[in-house]
């Protein structure tokens, strides 16, 4: 009996400790988050993120300061952000992605930067290496590079006379282009193409759809950034009839198709980790970026919408089917 209540009060313990460790700090820690999308589309994630600091035992007003600027997609303002963000003398800044990221980094070689998502951090020069990042930059990545042929190869078995792709993102993103090289390798093997379609603005979305009506596609692709627009996205790849396969499972609440990725939101409480791991006193150039994982969900409200027949080796395979 003994040895239970031990056990128990050990438990107990170990799950307050996070908020006793912070408590004992005696000191009121600032977060910025610096963010080059829309903030109403972005408030999810940055919620997502909050709630994993409080569950770590950080609480806004008590021991957290957290201040957070959007660029709204208008990424010549980023600079200026970020200045603004250093000005109050951060203990950690975050960043929504590779580009907020590769701001932050020109204006400073001593806060810790962590990214909340990066397509490839190691290409796009973000970090040494995944395993020893060096310098004051960590973060999350999603797999989407490495997985390029995956993307092809799922569309092709859900539209098999699809020979025309498309890939939507910003390309001033540096991530999204080593993506779009990655598509190109692999579509040449299986005969297929891929066309660029920039857009970064709600208005640059609409310009490239409108984009099709001279040049069709078969099938989209989009980068993980269309995230900040997928209600758009997915409204206007209904009215067209085209398929569109998406990063994040949060494009399917929107009305996507079909997504191979991650949670957006379970890449930004991941962050919260990085940023309480950092508070503790971690070093950032060690601490290893950790890659989301990938899985593969179905919205077969939208397949019906569509006139899609899912094949059923797909949905096999889908770790979640939407109906």
């Amino acid at each position: 009996m003994l040895t239970r209540r031990r056990l128990l009060v050990a438990i107990g313990a170990a799950a307050l400790a996070p908020a006793a460790i912070a408590q004992q700090r005696g000191k009121t820690w600032r977060v910025s988050y610096l963010n080059d999308g829309n903030v109403a589309a972005s408030a999810p994630q940055q919620q997502a993120f909050l709630q994993r600091l409080r569950e770590l035992g950080y609480t806004q007003g008590v021991n957290l300061t957290f201040e957070a600027q959007s660029a709204d997609s208008q990424l010549e303002r980023l600079p200026a952000l970020g200045e603004a963000l250093l000005a109050g003398k951060p203990d950690v800044l975050l960043a929504s992605n590779s580009t907020p990221t590769r701001v932050l980094m020109k204006l400073t070689k001593t806060v810790p930067i962590v990214f909340a998502r990066s397509a490839d951090p190691v290409g796009t020069g973000l970090v040494k290496s995944l395993a020893r990042p060096g310098g004051n930059v960590t973060g999350s990545s999603v797999v989407v590079v490495e997985t390029a042929g995956k993307r092809i190869e799922l569309l092709r078995e859900l539209v098999p006379s699809a020979r025309r792709f498309g890939f939507l993102g910003p390309f001033s993103n540096p991530g999204v282009g080593q993506v779009y090289a990655s598509l190109q390798a692999a579509a040449r093997p299986v005969g297929v193409s891929v066309r660029a379609l920039d857009a970064a603005t709600s208005a640059d979305v609409e310009r490239a759809f409108a984009s099709l009506d001279a040049e069709p596609i078969d099938a989209l692709i989009t980068a993980g950034s269309a995230v900040a627009h997928r209600k758009q996205i997915a409204d206007l790849a209904l009215r067209r009839k085209l398929p569109a396969l998406y990063v994040y499972r949060e494009h399917l609440n929107a009305g996507g198709l079909m997504s191979f990725g991650p949670h957006i939101s379970s890449a930004y409480r991941h962050a919260a980790e990085i940023v309480d791991r950092i508070l503790r006193g971690a070093n950032p150039a060690d601490l290893p970026v950790e890659q989301q994982t990938q899985y593969l969900a179905i919205n077969m409200k939208t397949a019906q919408a569509l006139g899609i027949h899912v094949p059923r080796s797909l949905m096999a395979r889908a770790d979640e089917v939407i109906q």
